[in-house]
C-alpha cells in the first residue's frame, strides 16, 4: 500500500522511482500495489495534480495497480486509454498484477470461500483465539520500573484500584479495532478481580477533573496496603488523525496521581497508551511502573496475570520514552556529533533544562530477576571480505525462578567514509534460563549487518574497526571491538 506522503516532493501515489525502480525493479517485488484511502485523488491537494483525472494518469504510471475509494481509476482511465494518453499495455500489467492475487487466493473458484457463516460461529472468540489474544497481550506489556521489587503484588494485599481507565473496556482495545466489542474485552478491573478482592474508584474523568471522584479515590487509597493507578490515553487519543503536542497524561489525571502519592500508599501505576508518554514526574514518585498500549479483548486478563506473579514481563520498548516533549523527535541510533555530550563544557550538545537520553529507552524492559551477562568475546578478531566473526556472552540464572530475556546486539562504525549512528540494533535473540542455569549465547556478523548507504547511497561495507555492543537495551550494553579487514 502505498502512504500519504510525498517523497522528494513526490506523492507515493505517483512516485515512479518509488514503485517501479525501486519496488519493481531493485526489490524484485512481483505482488499488486494498491494506495491508501482516497490518496489518488489526495495527489490533487498535494499539488502535483490539476485534477483526479490527471492524478489516476500519473498514479498508474507510476507503478500504482488499484486506487482505493477515490474512484479516480474508474472515472478517468478508459478515456485515457482511448485517448492514448495511457497504453492498453500498462493497463494490462496493473489488472494482470490483480487477478492473479485472485486467482491465488481462490476467488475465481469461489468468492464466497471464506464467507461461511458457520465457520466463523464456529471461531469467533472461540477458547483457542481468546487465549493467543491474551499470550499477544501480555507478551506486549513492558515493565518500566520496579523500585524495591513491588512487583508482582501479593493477592492476600489489601488493595485499590483506582483511574479512570482501571474499568474501561473500549479502551482497553485501543483504535482501529474493527469489529471489537467493548463488551467481549476484559477490563483491568475485571482482570484484577479474578486474583483478588479489590476496592475501586475512578477517581476522574480522563480529561476532567471531579472533586467528588477524587474524595472518593483518596478515601480508597488510605485504606489500602498497595494502590493499582491506572492511567494514560483513550482509544480516540491515539492511532490516525490523533497527534498530541503534550503527551504528558491529561491533567485531571496528573492531579489524581499527585493526591494518591501524597498518601504515601506504594503505588503500581499502569499506563495505556498507544505512543510513548511523558512520565518524568510520574517515574521520580511511583516506585513501579507497568506499560501496556492497546492490548485487546484480553488485555485485563494479561495485566492482572502480570501484575500478580503469574506470568513475567518480557515487553521491551521499540520507542523510547522521552523525559520531555522537548527531546522530540528522539532515537537511540542518533548520529555523533562535532561537539559531543560532555557536562563541563557549556558548548557541547546539549539541553541546558534537561539529560539528553530518553527517560526509558529503546530496548528496554525488565522483568522479575536479572541474569548475570558476562563481558562479550569475540573470535575471530579480525574478520576478512565474506566471512563473519562471533560475539558470545555467558548467561546466568542465579533466581530461583525461571527468566525470560531479550538480549539485544548493537553495532557501531566509529570511522566511516560517511557519518554513522552511534549504535544500531542488528540482532536479538530471547532465552529463557531455569533456576540455576547458566548458557553461552552468539550472535554472528556478516557483511550484511557491517553494510551501510555510502556516499553515492550504494550500498557499500567499508574495512576498519567495529564495536559489537550486547545488552538488555540500547542503553545497558557492554561492548568489545573487532576488525573488517579490507579485501586483497
Amino acid at each position: 500500500m502505498t502512504s500519504f506522503n510525498v517523497i522528494d516532493g513526490i506523492p507515493a501515489s505517483g512516485n515512479h522511482w518509488l514503485l517501479t525502480e525501486l519496488l519493481r525493479d531493485t526489490w524484485g517485488f512481483g505482488g499488486w500495489v494498491v494506495t491508501d484511502y482516497t490518496a489518488v485523488s489526495e495527489m490533487v491537494n498535494h499539488g502535483t495534480a490539476a485534477d483526479d483525472a490527471d492524478a489516476a494518469r500519473q498514479a498508474l504510471a507510476a507503478g500504482a495497480d488499484m486506487d482505493m475509494v477515490s474512484e479516480a481509476f474508474i472515472a478517468a482511465l478508459p478515456d485515457a486509454v482511448r485517448s492514448g494518453e495511457i497504453s492498453a499495455e500498462l493497463l494490462d500489467a496493473a489488472v494482470l498484477r490483480v487477478l492473479r492475487t485472485k486467482r491465488d487466493l481462490g476467488l475465481f473458484d469461489d468468492p464466497f470461500a471464506r464467507c461461511d457463516k458457520s465457520r466463523a460461529a464456529a471461531t469467533h472468540r472461540c477458547a483457542a483465539h481468546r487465549e493467543l489474544a491474551r499470550e499477544a497481550a501480555r507478551e506486549s506489556i513492558v515493565l518500566l520500573k520496579n523500585e524495591g521489587d513491588l512487583l508482582p503484588l501479593r493477592k492476600e494485599a489489601t488493595i485499590a484500584v483506582i483511574g479512570p481507565l482501571a474499568d474501561s473496556r473500549r479502551d482497553m482495545l485501543g483504535c482501529w479495532v474493527a469489529a471489537g466489542k467493548a463488551e467481549e474485552t476484559v477490563s483491568l478491573l475485571d482482570g484484577v478481580r479474578k486474583f483478588a478482592d479489590v476496592t475501586f474508584a475512578k477517581g476522574c474523568e480522563v480529561t476532567a477533573e471531579n472533586p467528588q471522584l477524587l474524595d472518593e479515590a483518596v478515601r480508597v487509597a488510605k485504606a489500602a496496603e498497595i494502590v493499582i493507578l491506572v492511567l494514560g490515553e483513550t482509544s480516540d487519543m491515539n492511532g490516525e488523525a490523533a497527534s498530541r503536542t503534550d503527551i504528558r497524561l491529561p491533567r485531571a489525571q496528573r492531579k489524581l496521581a499527585e493526591a494518591i502519592v501524597a498518601i504515601g500508599t506504594p503505588i503500581v501505576l499502569i499506563t495505556l497508551s498507544g505512543r510513548p508518554l511523558e512520565l518524568s514526574r510520574e517515574a521520580a514518585q511511583i516506585p513501579a511502573i507497568l506499560h501496556g498500549w492497546a492490548l485487546g479483548s484480553e488485555g485485563g486478563h494479561a495485566l492482572a496475570e502480570v501484575v500478580f506473579g503469574a506470568a513475567a514481563p518480557v515487553g521491551k520498548l521499540t520507542m523510547g520514552f522521552p523525559r520531555h516533549v522537548g527531546q522530540l523527535p528522539m532515537t537511540y541510533r542518533e548520529k555523533p556529533t562535532g561537539r559531543p555530550f560532555d557536562p563541563d563544557v557549556h558548548y557541547s550538545s546539549k539541553y541546558l533544562d534537561c539529560p539528553n537520553d530518553a527517560l526509558f529507552p529503546f530496548g528496554h524492559g525488565l522483568t522479575y530477576g536479572a541474569l548475570e551477562i558476562s563481558p562479550p568475546r569475540v573470535s575471530p578478531i579480525e574478520m576478512l571480505p565474506g566471512d563473519s566473526v562471533r560475539i558470545s556472552v555467558e548467561i546466568h540464572n542465579p533466581n530461583i525462578q525461571p527468566i525470560t530475556e531479550t538480549l539485544q546486539l548493537y553495532l557501531r562504525d566509529p570511522v566511516a567514509s560517511v557519518s554513522r549512528p552511534r549504535k544500531e540494533l542488528r540482532s536479538y535473540q530471547r532465552i529463557t534460563l531455569e533456576p540455576g542455569e547458566s548458557r553461552k549465547i552468539a550472535f554472528e556478523i556478516t557483511d550484511t549487518d557491517l553494510a551501510f548507504p555510502g556516499k553515492d547511497f550504494q550500498s557499500v561495507v567499508e574495512p576498519g574497526e567495529f564495536i559489537a555492543m550486547v545488552g538488555t537495551s540500547s542503553a545497558e550494553v557492554q561492548g568489545i571491538r573487532f576488525i573488517r579487514l579490507a579485501a586483497d
